[in-house]
């Protein structure tokens, strides 16, 4: 019964996820943004072809799909524990952090691979960054001020991306032994039992967000990335 309810919260924050306003906007505009400048449904994008106005919409948008998919999945799993499960084997607040995170990787999927938009979605940082605001706000923080400090200091906004993911795992994994989740000096079996059914799916996130930036990496090494620019310029952006 319990992996059957989280299964339905995942489904449901997964189609959260299929919301995309970077297709939505691009259609009325009459343009595809699959097939307009990176060819990716995410603001970065969406500021190269649309503008600024767009690519502002694109991002509140999917940082608060990440957000919602997340706290939808805590908040219903609580409630749901609360009322039909024994508090003593299943309490109410562990449930519902495990199923939150669970949720969070399925709303970011939604958002990469939408099954609305025939799988053609965005890379989900934005939506990583909602999801890991709504999992912990210090280490959204954290990793937004990495992402800023790579993208300011290079103009790559897919190298702060890729920084950000690889770290924002272990920086989590620190803030569950700091808050006491994880005791520190914890036995292995311990550390499986509580950390792992939450830390898989965010390293899950995390592997998929470099996955889908292979291409970004590839042109950073060859030094042909392209740089952010605020110019509404669809053009060669790879």
């Amino acid at each position: 019964m319990k992996i059957a309810i989280a299964i339905v919260l995942m489904i449901i924050s997964y189609f959260i996820g299929n919301i995309s306003p970077a297709t939505l906007l691009a259609r009325a505009a009459g343009k595809d943004i699959k097939k307009e400048g990176s060819g990716n449904a995410g603001a970065t994008n969406v500021l190269r072809v649309l503008g600024a106005k767009a690519a502002i919409i694109t991002l509140v948008i999917d940082v608060l799909k990440g957000f919602l998919g997340t706290l939808l999945g805590f908040f219903a799993a609580y409630a749901i524990a609360k009322k039909m499960f024994d508090p003593i084997f299943t309490p109410a607040d562990s449930y519902a952090t495990v199923v939150s995170a669970w949720c969070g990787l399925a709303v970011f999927l939604g958002h990469i691979w939408p099954l609305i938009f025939k799988l053609k979605g965005g890379k989900g940082v934005a939506t990583a960054l909602g999801v890991l605001i709504a999992t912990d706000l210090k280490v959204a923080l954290i990793c937004l001020g990495i992402f800023l400090i790579i993208v300011i200091a290079t103009k790559f906004v897919s190298l702060g991306s890729v920084v950000a993911a690889v770290v924002f795992p272990f920086i989590y994994t620190w803030s569950l032994m700091k808050s006491g989740i994880i005791p520190e000096g914890a036995s292995a079996m311990v550390f499986i039992y509580r950390a792992c059914p939450i830390l898989v799916p965010l390293f899950i996130m995390a592997v998929v967000l470099v996955y889908k930036h292979r291409e970004n990496i590839k042109r950073i090494l060859n030094g042909e990335e392209n740089k952010l620019s605020f110019r509404k310029d669809a053009g060669n952006i790879k």
